[in-house]
Formats: structure tokens, sequence, C-alpha cells
């Protein structure tokens, strides 16, 4: 996003993901990258409290295929693998 200053990921707060927690589907590929791997450190950390929307968001994402695209098959199989923590299947 044009305003983001943060310039890895690892920047981003709780407060962040928290704020921009619908953004997931609205991403372009650049922004998926940069985002997706906050969303799931949040998911984690938080789990099973506020995480459970975190996990929500991404299950939702991970429904369709589009977002396979925007990544490396290495980043796709640890998508992959974080459902599957949850029981869900991509």
């Amino acid at each position: 996003m044009a305003e983001d200053h943060e310039q890895h990921w690892q920047e981003l707060s709780d407060a962040d993901i928290e704020e921009f927690c619908s953004i997931l589907p609205w991403l372009d590929d650049e922004g998926l990258r940069f985002y997706l791997p906050a969303f799931m450190s949040y998911a984690l950390r938080r789990f099973p409290s506020e995480g459970q929307r975190a996990i929500s968001d991404i299950h939702d994402l991970c429904a369709g295929l589009t977002w396979q695209k925007a990544l490396e098959p290495a980043q796709i199989e640890a998508v992959r693998e974080f459902e599957a923590l949850y029981g869900y299947h991509v």
C-alpha cells in the first residue's frame, strides 16, 4: 500500500493487523506477499482468542485460487501447512 512505511512485514504491530484485518482480498500480489506472513504470524501469536479472526481472513482468502499466483511454491506450501494446523485444506 502506498502509505505503508514498513520495510518488512515483521515491523507491523498487532494493532496494524487488527486495524486492517479485512485487507487481504483487496491486495495486489506484492501486498499479499508482504501482509500474508504478518497475518499468519499474528494468528499464531494470538490464537485462540484474537487469532481466530486472522485465521478466518486467511481461510477466506485461500478459498479461491488467485492468491497462489502471487506466491512461490515454498510459500504456497507454508500457507497450506498453516491452514492444515487449523483444520482447513487449501
